[in-house]
C-alpha cells in the first residue's frame, strides 16, 4: 500500500488549523453562528457554534485527505490511458504520476493548496463574523474565485491533450492542435473572467448587475471555449 506523502499531511494538518482559534475563540461565540450568506451579503444558513469551529475545518481537511489521497493514487482516473512516468515537481513532492506528461506539474501542486487557503480564510472569517466582526462575504468569495480563476488560467494552456483535465470535447481531445489552441483561448478568457470578479465586487455598482454579471462570466467561460474550439473544428482544425 502506498503512503501517504508528506504534502497530504501538512496540507491537511493547515486546513485543520483554525480550530486552534475555534478553541481560543469559542467561549465568546454565540450558540448559533452564521455560515452561509446569499448574494445581498446576508446569512441565509446557520450552524452551532461547535459544528462552525471544529466542524467545518474537520469536513474540509478530510474533502483535502481524500483528495489529495486521489490524486497520488489515480492524478487522472481509471479512464486516463497514459503511461505512467516518474516526476519531480516543485515543491519537492515526487511520486509516479499518470498525468506528468500531459498536466503542468504546478498546477496539479497549486490544486493541492486550495482547500487549506479556503480554511484559513473561510473559517476565521465566519468566526470572527459572528462575533461581531463585520465582512463583506461577497467580496471575500469573489477575490477568492476571481484568484483561483486567473491561476487556473495561467496554467490552463500549459496542459497538454488529456481525458481528464481540461476542455474535454470531441474536438480537442481528437487534435492536439484544436486542444492547444482552445486551451490557449480559455486561459485568456478565464484570467479576464477572474479579474472582472475582483474588479467588478469591489466596484459600487450594485442592485441586480453584479449576480447578473457574475452569471454571465461564468456562463462565458465555459460556453465560449467550447464554442471557440467548434469554429476551429470547422476550419479543420
Amino acid at each position: 500500500m502506498k503512503k501517504i506523502s508528506k504534502l497530504t499531511v501538512i496540507t491537511t494538518l493547515i486546513t485543520l488549523l483554525p480550530i486552534v482559534l475555534g478553541i481560543a475563540l469559542y467561549d465568546r461565540l454565540p450558540d448559533v453562528v452564521a455560515t452561509h450568506w446569499g448574494i445581498d451579503n446576508q446569512p441565509n444558513g446557520w450552524s452551532s457554534k461547535a459544528m462552525a469551529a471544529f466542524g467545518t475545518p474537520g469536513i474540509l481537511a478530510l474533502i483535502n485527505l481524500v483528495c489529495s489521497i486521489a490524486m497520488e493514487i489515480y492524478p487522472g482516473s481509471p479512464f486516463v490511458k497514459v503511461r505512467p512516468v516518474s516526476i519531480k515537481a516543485v515543491g519537492g513532492w515526487e511520486k509516479e504520476n499518470k498525468l506528468a506528461d500531459k498536466v503542468s506539474p504546478r498546477l496539479m501542486w497549486l490544486c493541492r493548496w486550495i482547500i487549506p487557503v479556503l480554511s484559513l480564510i473561510l473559517v476565521p472569517v465566519m468566526l470572527y463574523s459572528a462575533m461581531g466582526v463585520s465582512f463583506d462575504m461577497g467580496r471575500i468569495v469573489c477575490s477568492i474565485l476571481g484568484i483561483m480563476f486567473i491561476i487556473i488560467g495561467n496554467y490552463l494552456p500549459k496542459c497538454r491533450r488529456n481525458g481528464v483535465v481540461g476542455i474535454k470535447i470531441p474536438w480537442t481531445l481528437s487534435s492536439d492542435e484544436n486542444w492547444d489552441k482552445t486551451h490557449r483561448f480559455a486561459g485568456f478568457v478565464w484570467i479576464v473572467c477572474g479579474a472582472a470578479a475582483i474588479v467588478g465586487r469591489l466596484s459600487m455598482v450594485g442592485g441586480w448587475i453584479k449576480p447578473v454579471a457574475a452569471i454571465v462570466a461564468l456562463v462565458a467561460m465555459i460556453l465560449l471555449p467550447v464554442v471557440y474550439s467548434g469554429i476551429l473544428k470547422h476550419k479543420g482544425i
